[in-house]
């Protein structure tokens, strides 16, 4: 730029020149701080959580939390299958009679018998219960054991394309959730393994079902 008509910094007076070198160095040595750290955080292998999930059992509940917790324990929660079929014989393999049930009890009650399960092992480890522990160990050691056994699901007992029944496809996700909790609680690698199965894991929530359940719920 021509002397004159911009900006030259020889012209400045010396203090105020040296101060502006000075800025001048410290923007590029930040600039290229900056860079070098973005670029060493992008290589990093995995940035840690601010936040931690706790398993199940981490954190033991007090005061009106852990009367809510017992009063579950004493109610539903921990007396669901003394109460109705659909939680009693649920996810057993076994026939039985109930509303929505198909062949070998499955439909609807595995759906149910799902949910239930889910909350039961939860609450069975945070409250550190043997009682409810020992109902929850007797209700899924039987599904991890039937996908190791070469099952092709956690409907274990069924064949694959049972899962193109919308409330059985929708149910596995349920038993997913409760034997996810079960292994968190307890690191037992017999659950993780069943979780793992490859052919567990390859099943999709298939486009029929949906559809299927959609309209069972319009009926």
């Amino acid at each position: 730029m021509p002397a004159g008509l911009g900006w030259n910094p020889e012209r400045l007076p010396r203090r105020d020149n040296e101060r502006l070198r000075l800025h001048f160095a410290m923007t590029v040595a930040l600039g290229l701080a900056l860079v070098c750290g973005l670029a060493a955080r992008a290589t990093e292998a995995a940035v840690p959580l601010v936040f931690q999930p706790l398993k199940p059992g981490a954190v033991e509940p007090t005061g009106w939390i852990r009367d809510w917790a017992l009063a579950a324990k004493s109610g539903i929660t921990g007396n669901l299958d003394e109460r109705a079929t659909t939680y009693a014989l649920g996810w057993s393999g076994k026939e039985f009679k109930a509303g929505g049930v198909k062949a070998r009890g499955t439909g609807w009650p595995l759906e149910q018998c799902g949910y239930w399960l889910d909350g039961l092992v939860r609450l069975a480890y945070i409250l550190h219960d043997p009682d409810l522990i020992a109902k929850a160990k007797s209700r899924l050691d039987p599904v991890v054991a039937g996908v190791l056994h070469g099952g092709a699901s956690f409907i274990h007992w069924m064949p694959k394309d049972q899962l193109d029944d919308a409330f059985n496809n929708w149910s596995h996700s349920h038993m997913g959730r409760a034997l996810v909790a079960y292994y968190q609680a307890t690191g037992d690698q017999r659950i993780l393994a069943a979780l793992a199965d490859r052919q567990v894991i390859a099943i999709p929530y298939s486009a029929s079902a949906r559809t299927t359940r959609h309209e069972g719920a319009q009926a």
